[in-house]
């Protein structure tokens, strides 16, 4: 609401965000028209910290093969989100058993779970609508809210 007092007649159509429900929830309660979009940065960075307490960042660091295959999990965020259930699917037949608790995070906190009768999916707790950024590349939008690290990787 401060945000709101300072400049009263804000109406964004785009905002980006971390992956906080309680800042999340407040811009949508403030913001009511804007999609809200989360930052494909802290996704990454989320990923990565699952991957620590995993304790896969030594196997990461040391071995492309296996490194390339946690990026895929990375990658579902450019795949179209109609097709998000099929490339799951299929990754998890592809990648090593290793990942295996990689992705059921992923698929638990991103995606959602499938339901035990196969049809449909759970709640998750970050929608792909919110993470993916499939039509933000088509149609040239960020996909990123930290511009530093989006210029350190140029």
């Amino acid at each position: 609401n401060r945000l709101k007092q300072l400049k009263s007649n804000l109406c964004p159509d785009f905002i980006s965000c971390d992956f906080e429900k309680a800042a999340i929830s407040s811009l949508k309660d403030i913001f009511i028209n804007a999609q809200i979009n989360g930052c494909l940065y802290h996704l990454t960075k989320n990923i990565r910290l699952k991957l620590c307490s995993l304790g896969l960042m030594t196997n990461y660091n040391n071995n492309a093969d296996f490194a390339l295959s946690v990026k895929m999990i990375t990658a579902i965020a450019f795949v179209k989100i109609d097709d998000i259930d099929k490339v799951v699917d299929e990754l998890a037949e592809y990648l090593p058993d290793e990942l295996q608790d990689l992705l059921d995070w992923f698929e638990d906190n991103y995606i959602g779970r499938k339901n035990r009768s196969k049809s449909g999916r759970r709640p998750a707790l970050f929608p792909p609508i919110l993470w993916n950024v499939h039509d933000r590349v088509i149609n040239d939008q960020d996909r990123t809210n930290n511009y530093a690290e989006a210029a350190n990787r140029k």
